[in-house]
């Protein structure tokens, strides 16, 4: 009985850590594209569209908080 709940928790810390991992990585994916679409001369709609997407896609405060760091570090 312990083993088989150890088993579960250790499946549930490896899904949330999977999980996080690829919310970071598509974050900072889009922040790139967002600071690529800020340095060249696309249109502003588009430059919009992108911004808009990555607030509406991380609006959860720890997203948010690790894309402003990023964005951060790139400017």
């Amino acid at each position: 009985m312990v083993v088989l709940l150890v088993a579960v928790v250790v499946v549930v810390v490896i899904v949330v850590v999977v999980v996080v991992v690829v919310v970071v990585v598509v974050e900072v994916v889009v922040v790139v594209i967002v600071a690529a679409a800020d340095n060249t001369f696309l249109s502003k709609s588009f430059q919009k569209l992108l911004k808009k997407q990555s607030t509406l896609l991380f609006s959860h405060d720890l997203s948010l908080t690790s894309t402003s760091y990023v964005r951060r570090a790139l400017m």
